[in-house]
């Protein structure tokens, strides 16, 4: 019998498993809110086809117009793309402009090889490339995205406005509580400008005191919802870099998505601290007086360079004739932790980064810089097994490092978080140490000064190369970042990996 996991199964809420290959595209389904719509690409006859030509423009962001962007089909954000498992994404991506890029398909569990979700591309100015990605028939339904992925050039091209919603049907949206309600995805970005000769231009040095943050490129959008109404909402920290604590104060929330897959348990809360890369699905539900709410970020302080402050992003008003409300139950999905008996391999990643006037920041995977000349250690987990790691965050102040919180993203596989705590780096021993229960699956979590996270997963389905890294996207392009291989078990990645450098041209 095959085992259960985050790949195998789409459960509706213990009612039973809906079919493999006959997942609906769910009604009602507004990807930008109560405002202006924009691009929405979906698949057809199991097949999503559409073209992305990245290239410079200009896009109204609150009452200006913003120029020195970079942008999807002249689309800010870009697209949505809305797939079913099963489906397979032909995309044709074009380089419109006059830096190298790729495309990562953020979430997915899909091939890393050449043509699917292909980090190590070179796609120069001028040229086309062709993506055909299959996405697996029991692929997690959720909210993921997709963006550049062009070591050295990830932070400018996110920063610059290229990102797009990746939504794969299923998993939370298809709860039978949550049919016919209305439904909403999210892009969460934050942007700087300045005037340069009379026009306003896009600002990479901004401070992160002084950003905007919008949703769907709309500045202060107006959510309408009726007394008592539920709706299902999606949000993904599009940004390069910029931290948010979601909330409607006064108000809580239940948590059912996480990282594009349904979580094991909900959660209520009243806040959701979402570091860039990070992705959540939540149930929010009216009160039943008619009243204005805010949906806010209250801020969270990730170092001096990055001390996002609280500020309003939408307006919700609750008005017109009350509708019965809707509740999701607790137990979502079946659990399917990963025991220490499963464990085949241990690892330790340390996070750090000095600076000095002669190089700048840096920053490190255990003391050492991804580049694209050599690899120094390439981890090889092999197909088929679990393994796991610990994440750890160095700040190296004695190396002019500063105390900063890393958000640590991997490919292709998830994880489980198990266990966090405090550690002294001078002393290298645990001050602390929490176990902890997982409520699902994730891809990027927040690792935060001389902390540590231990994870583990399991390396299914996929053989190649891939790579994890800080999603800080300033960080992983000066050197937070690494490769890693899955082998089979003869110890292969297979001939496309065997064939490739650290950066391929097409």
């Amino acid at each position: 019998m095959r085992k259960i996991t985050r790949h195998n199964f789409l459960k509706a809420a213990g009612t039973g498993a809906l079919a493999l290959g006959a997942i609906p595209l769910l009604g009602r389904f507004e990807p930008f809110a109560d405002a202006s719509p924009r691009r929405v690409y979906t698949s057809s006859n199991g097949v999503l086809r559409a073209t992305l030509t990245l290239a410079p423009g200009q896009a109204r962001i609150g009452d200006q117009i913003v120029g020195g962007m970079l942008l999807y089909n002249g689309l800010y954000p870009g697209p949505v793309l809305r797939a079913r498992p099963g489906d397979r994404l032909q995309l044709t991506v074009r380089n419109g402009m006059n830096i190298p890029t790729n495309t990562h398909f953020h979430g997915l569990h899909v091939s890393p090889l050449p043509h699917s979700d292909y980090i190590f591309l070179n796609l120069k100015p001028g040229q086309t490339y062709t993506y055909d990605v299959q996405i697996p028939a029991d692929h997690p339904g959720g909210l993921n995205w997709f963006h550049p992925h062009r070591h050295m050039y990830s932070d400018q091209s996110v920063y610059s406005g290229l990102a797009g919603l990746l939504v794969i049907e299923g998993g939370a949206a298809a709860l039978p509580e949550l049919q016919g309600v209305r439904r909403r995805v999210f892009a969460l970005q934050s942007t700087g400008t300045k005037l340069v000769d009379g026009a306003v231009v896009l600002d990479p040095l901004v401070s992160s005191t002084a950003v905007t943050t919008t949703l769907n490129g709309h500045v202060m959008p107006t959510l309408h919802m009726r007394p008592g109404e539920t709706q299902f909402w999606q949000f993904a920290n599009a940004s390069n870099q910029a931290y948010y604590r979601l909330a409607i104060p006064g108000h809580s929330f239940t948590v059912v998505e996480e990282d594009g897959s349904m979580r094991w348990v909900s959660e209520d809360t009243e806040h959701l601290l979402m570091p860039a890369g990070k992705r959540f699905g939540i149930v929010v539900t009216a009160p039943r007086t008619a009243q204005t709410l805010k949906l806010t970020t209250t801020g969270d302080y990730q170092g001096p360079y990055s001390d996002y402050r609280a500020a309003d992003l939408a307006t919700i008003v609750v008005a017109g004739d009350p509708v019965p409300s809707r509740t999701v139950p607790k137990e979502l999905a079946p659990r399917t932790p990963i025991r220490a008996d499963e464990i085949v391999k241990r690892r330790v990643i340390t996070l750090s980064e000095s600076y000095s006037d002669a190089t700048g920041p840096l920053f490190y995977v255990n003391r050492m810089r991804f580049d694209h000349i050599m690899q120094h250690e390439i981890f090889k987990p092999v197909l088929g097994t679990a393994e796991e790691w610990v994440i750890r965050n160095a700040p190296s102040t004695k190396q002019g490092g500063a105390r900063e919180s890393h958000p640590f993203h991997i490919h292709v596989n998830d994880f489980q978080v198990v266990a966090q705590g405090i550690w002294d780096p001078k002393t290298n021993t645990q001050v602390t140490h929490e176990q902890v229960i997982p409520k699902g699956t994730m891809d990027t979590v927040n690792v935060r000064p001389d902390r540590y996270v231990v994870l583990r997963m399991r390396f299914t389905d996929f053989v190649g190369a891939t790579g994890f890294h800080c999603h800080t996207l300033f960080h992983e392009d000066h050197g937070m970042m690494s490769r890693f291989d899955i082998i089979d078990s003869a110890g292969d990645t297979g001939a496309a990996t065997r064939a490739t450098p650290l950066l391929c041209d097409i």
